[in-house]
């Protein structure tokens, strides 16, 4: 499949659009892809939250930044198309888990 066709089918899809990938995304595309499992380039979060916490509120405002901010909706695809692209999604939801570090004796504070 091509980056056009990959646009084109775009069309009436959950894709808002398709980008090429810069030289830098393609050389960090390059080393993942030479050394799975190992993390490089990928960035994961955790927040210590103090206080009442409504998830419901957080996971609302997340998906009201992924909506304002093309690039949180975006994924690198290279499987099935002759060139890795960058494509966008029109909307994604917002993925969230918490945990009761007090339960587990975790010395935070």
């Amino acid at each position: 499949m091509t980056t056009s066709d990959l646009a084109a089918g775009a069309r009436g899809s959950g894709i808002e659009d398709v980008y090429p990938l810069t030289a830098l995304q393609q050389g960090m595309l390059l080393e993942s892809r030479l050394a799975p499992g190992s993390g490089v380039y990928w960035v994961q979060v955790g927040l210590l939250l103090e206080g009442e916490l409504d998830l419901g509120a957080l996971a609302g405002a997340w998906e009201v930044v992924a909506a304002r901010h093309a690039v949180l909706r975006s994924a690198v695809v290279w499987d099935g198309v002759a060139v890795p692209v960058s494509v966008v999604s029109r909307r994604v939801g917002a993925s969230s888990s918490a945990a009761g570090w007090v339960e587990c004796g975790a010395g935070f504070g």
